[in-house]
């Protein structure tokens, strides 16, 4: 089965690459303050000094760690400002074990908490009224984003939000289809089934495009023609009962107000 994808295939690369920064903006998120110049001194090398400061420049600007990525302009930036000459950092020997004891010191440095279990629980608390509300997963993507940030929590990859997301849209799925499954009865099924057929008026050619019954009874006329007055008498007679049947179906349902409108 293939795995849903919230961000197309261009959004999730640019989302996973370290951000582009402008010449201002090399400045800005790569300066090199007293209180970060004496944190550097703890570090033995050139190359992990250069590491450590384009993953908290990056950082800084999308509160998010990439799998050793950098761009070159911005290489080139930090090692000027660290004053090392050029050529004699090689970051393929800035390792991943030092990479990851370089993040957590970071999160330390600016108040951040690292994306845990406990970050994962206040998404999970944040998603379910968004589903049930049939918010689109970008919106929910990006509101998660934004609960991230506001909590000074850092942002994981699009899998593993994704993964989040469409694990509580496939939990809601599962929840309605259960309550369905248990209380349509098999008579509620065949009269749920007449508004599925296709609306034939007597006497009159059948048209191109037939719309379900369904379709028809989804826009109320407001018009005081009597001949429209009179459709939307027929279409109340066809909805009461209906509703009368499923209205502990739908409160069981327990949507929200726009999940019942979807």
């Amino acid at each position: 089965m293939a795995r849903w994808q919230i961000l197309s295939p261009t959004e999730a690369a640019t989302f996973e690459a370290p951000p582009v920064f402008t010449s201002v903006e090399r400045k800005r998120f790569f300066d090199l303050s007293q209180r970060l110049e004496e944190l550097l001194h703890t570090l033995r090398s050139p190359v992990n000094q250069t590491g450590f400061v384009l993953a908290l420049g990056y950082f800084r600007a999308s509160k998010r760690f990439f799998a050793l990525q950098y761009q070159a302009e911005d290489v080139h930036y930090v090692t000027s400002q660290l004053g090392v000459l050029p050529g004699m950092v090689n970051l393929d020997r800035y390792d991943e074990a030092t990479a990851r004891r370089h993040r957590q010191i970071i999160l330390n440095y600016l108040g951040y908490q690292a994306f845990d279990a406990h970050a994962e629980r206040a998404l999970r608390q944040e998603i379910p009224p968004l589903v049930r509300s049939q918010v689109r997963p970008k919106v929910i993507f990006l509101h998660c984003l934004d609960v991230l940030a506001r909590s000074k929590m850092e942002i994981p990859t699009v899998r593993t939000l994704t993964d989040l997301i469409v694990g509580e849209i496939n939990t809601h799925k599962r929840t309605l289809t259960a309550v369905l499954d248990e209380q349509v009865v098999p008579e509620l099924r065949e009269l749920l089934d007449t508004v599925l057929e296709k609306a034939n008026v007597p006497d009159e050619p059948i048209p191109q495009i037939q719309r379900f019954k369904l379709t028809l009874l989804k826009k109320i006329s407001q018009s005081t023609r009597p001949s429209r007055i009179k459709e939307t008498v027929e279409d109340w007679r066809t909805l009461h009962p209906l509703y009368d049947q499923l209205a502990p179906i739908i409160t069981a349902l327990d949507l929200t107000h726009e999940g019942l409108r979807y």
